[in-house]
């Protein structure tokens, strides 16, 4: 069938008014087959030499389905995600699935690419065939060879979808994998742009490639270069490519195709670079509208045998998310030259020019182009006005019944039209995955309407600093949590492997933080200046600017307890440390110093290694150290940190109180044969930085599996999210209202 799989146009009626016939067919077939290609592209002379342009009736559609959208703008971002959610009809699937088969991490992920690979038979071809187009006899057929590269994957829920396919119904087949991200442990990745739930990723480390620079930056050409060349090691070539990318356009929804335009071009190269012959290739798009869709999706149909758009029926009705499925590549001169021109100007597409003119898309193509757009707006215009209709009109008790039983039907025919069954837990990818206590994942948070996201960037400093302020107060930790908690010591990695990658200016993400507390710190640093440019004076703390960050040299406790708090405390509940502790002092590096910005600088953790030698050296065995302000946001300061915890008995992470937060390592252990070798691994991190030549930074030297062990990670995540939230409330105290004006006013 070429076309549309639905009926156009589709008129609007509240989703309970209508029949369940209706309505499974409507879910089950959201589907546009695009007619065979006649042939390569009649390419410009070159690509990306034609004028920017744009089509008048693809605009237009892209304008209503705006007008559209735009009547949500007002409406309370999570009461409205409730709402959606409540009526999708696919909406129990999840749990179906959850008690009947338990996949491996099941998300909606998952579950699209089940759809795909069942309604497309991504699978190998059957063994009989295979063995019957060769003409082998019974028993004389190959190993059936079958390798899948997945680009944009985090967190992996397309490839424990296909292993679960595979093993379901293709278990003879000998699968390899590999696949690429933006990497969850490159501090420098920006969580705007990344998934950051590495549960899946920590068990399979291996299949993942981060490319040349470890940011696992699919855009940089170096990367991919680096990940054509793994790909074209898998035996009997690449047969299947996912690319599921996105980029958040929460703040600007309206323009969201233009602003994942590069991504889904690169996402292409990368299949056409990668994929053998008759290979098979679901890209995740959205709408059709601008012209760089539009060259792109005639790339594709030339270069394959077929290509259909897709819309999963547990997809998110009300987005407008849709799979472009390409099988049977072709592969030809004229697509290869094409590709090589293209790969001139990747990563940066040039944004005044088009890949292809608008008279070399011929026009029966760019009608199919409309007609699926046109499909495809209409489905999820129609969603829109359902959920509105049904904000308006809350639902009576029949018609949540009615909705209960559309929710049943939909699940029932997930289930049976995908055959989806149980598989045996030893085929998992990652057999008997152990997920950490505590993780650096956030968790998901919708707050106001979409106006009020947009016009939050438009408030003055102050006010955004009292929100802030006001978030941070509102984070607590669960469970007890004491003053000191007690670890012992870490183990040491088993091998150094030294990780070197695209310099870091400062920490965005942390496999030691969550990604909410480090965006707070950076921004208050910025909104800060900017308050004191206007006359505002903060409090600041009072730092010998003379020394560099991480210098210092240690102390006696004696000397120092009764001028901080948090020692004075400690020598009251430890009376027995007060003679035999030293305290390190590590300096920050001037009056308000960025302490994500300077952990990332080799010259400082040159330093801090230097510090922290000369520290150990002047202990005697059984004394403590009380260290403050140790860096612990990155994979290489956390292994500097382990070697040094190594080196005591016990480690106790204090409780930080505004900007002071110490670690307390108990009961050096001296001259014995572990200390020795903590220090020789201090030593060997200290050379392979101070070694470096050439471009980028070391980044790790242990692998990260090392750096999660328990109970010590969960402890560093925590003193590191309490460190922030004292920080900042320690430097935005003068929003708070000074008692004596506080008392006036009641």
């Amino acid at each position: 069938m070429v076309g549309s799989h639905l009926l156009l146009p589709i008129p609007f009626q509240p989703l309970l008014q209508r029949e369940y016939a209706d309505i499974l067919q409507q879910q089950y077939n959201k589907r546009y087959t695009f007619p065979p290609s006649s042939g390569a592209p009649s390419a410009s002379p070159r690509p990306y030499s034609a004028p920017y342009w744009r089509d008048a009736r693809l605009q237009s559609m892209k304008q209503r389905l705006n007008t559209t959208k735009a009547q949500l703008n007002e409406l309370p971002l999570q009461k409205w995600h409730k709402h959606t959610r409540r009526l999708n009809p696919a909406g129990t699937v999840p749990g179906v699935l959850k008690k009947q088969v338990q996949p491996e991490l099941l998300t909606q992920a998952w579950q699209k690419f089940h759809e795909c690979f069942q309604v497309f038979n991504l699978g190998p071809p059957s063994r009989a065939g295979k063995a019957e187009e060769a003409g082998e006899g019974e028993g004389e057929a190959e190993v059936q060879r079958y390798n899948s590269v997945h680009l944009c994957e985090a967190p992996g829920a397309f490839v424990t979808s296909l292993n679960h396919a595979l093993s379901s119904h293709h278990p003879a087949a000998t699968w390899s994998w590999v696949a690429t991200t933006l990497n969850p442990h490159y501090e420098g990745n920006d969580l705007g742009y990344m998934i950051n739930d590495d549960r899946f990723i920590m068990g399979s480390l291996d299949n993942w490639e981060f490319g040349k620079d470890d940011t696992g930056d699919l855009m940089d050409k170096a990367n991919l270069e680096v990940l054509v060349a793994r790909a074209a090691a898998m035996e009997g070539g690449v047969h299947l490519v996912t690319a599921d990318g996105s980029i958040d356009c929460q703040g600007n929804p309206g323009d969201q195709e233009a602003t994942v335009a590069d991504l889904h071009t690169s996402e292409a190269l990368a299949a056409l670079t990668v994929l053998a012959e008759g290979g098979s290739f679901v890209l995740k798009m959205f709408t059709f509208f601008e012209s760089e869709t539009v060259c792109l999706l005639y790339l594709l149909h030339t270069a394959f045998a077929t290509m259909d758009v897709f819309k999963p029926a547990t997809s998110k009705e009300g987005n407008s998310e849709v799979y472009v499925v390409c099988r049977g590549f072709k592969k030809s001169e004229q697509v290869t030259e094409l590709v090589g021109g293209m790969m001139r100007h990747y990563g940066a597409m040039p944004q005044d020019r088009s890949l292809f003119a608008q008279a070399d898309i011929p026009d029966k193509f760019l009608e199919h182009v409309r007609k699926c757009s046109d499909l495809f707006m209409q489905l999820q215009e129609n969603v829109i006005e359902n959920n509105l209709h049904y904000w308006k009109t809350p639902l009576d008790k029949a018609y949540v019944r009615d909705l209960a039983e559309v929710q049943l039907q939909v699940a029932e025919r997930f289930m049976a039209q995908y055959k989806v069954e149980a598989i045996a837990e030893y085929r998992h990818v990652v057999y008997r995955r152990a997920d950490p206590y505590v993780s650096q994942v956030d968790a998901r948070t919708d707050r106001g309407t979409f106006l009020d996201k947009v016009e939050e960037a438009n408030k003055a400093a102050e006010a955004r600093l009292r929100d802030i302020r006001a978030g941070l107060q509102g984070w607590k930790v669960k469970g007890r949590h004491r003053f000191v908690e007690w670890v012992g010591a870490p183990a040491l990695a088993t091998a150094d492997r030294t990780v070197v990658g695209r310099r870091v200016a400062t920490v965005h993400s942390s496999k030691f933080c969550t990604g909410r507390h480090l965006e707070f710190y950076r921004e208050s640093l910025r909104l800060l200046a900017i308050a004191e440019e206007g006359g505002v004076e903060a409090k600041r703390r009072k730092t010998d600017t003379a020394t560099k960050p991480y210098e210092g040299s240690i102390k006696r406790l004696a000397d120092y307890k009764d001028d901080v708090r948090i020692l004075a405390k400690l020598t009251k509940i430890y009376p027995e440390i007060l003679d035999k502790t030293k305290v390190l002092f590590l300096s920050p590096g001037g009056e308000r110093a960025d302490m994500l910005a300077e952990e990332c600088l080799a010259a400082n953790q040159v330093r801090l290694i230097s510090t922290i030698i000369s520290a150990v050296s002047e202990l005697e065995a059984g004394e403590h150290l009380l260290v403050q302000g140790l860096p612990l946001y990155t994979r290489l300061c956390t292994a500097i940190f382990y070697c040094l915890a190594s080196l005591f008995e016990e480690t106790g992470f204090v409780r930080p109180q505004q900007e002071d937060d110490f670690i307390f390592l108990s009961n050096f252990l001296g001259g014995r044969v572990t200390a020795e070798e903590s220090v020789a691994r201090l030593e060997s991190i200290l050379t392979s930085l101070i070694g470096h030549r050439g471009g980028g930074q070391v980044l790790s030297v242990w692998p990260v599996t090392d750096l999660v062990q328990e109970p010590v990670y969960s402890e560093v995540l925590l003193f590191n999210q309490l460190r922030i939230k004292e920080r900042v409330l320690a430097m935005t105290a003068f929003l708070e209202p000074r008692k004596e004006e506080a008392a006036a006013t009641q």
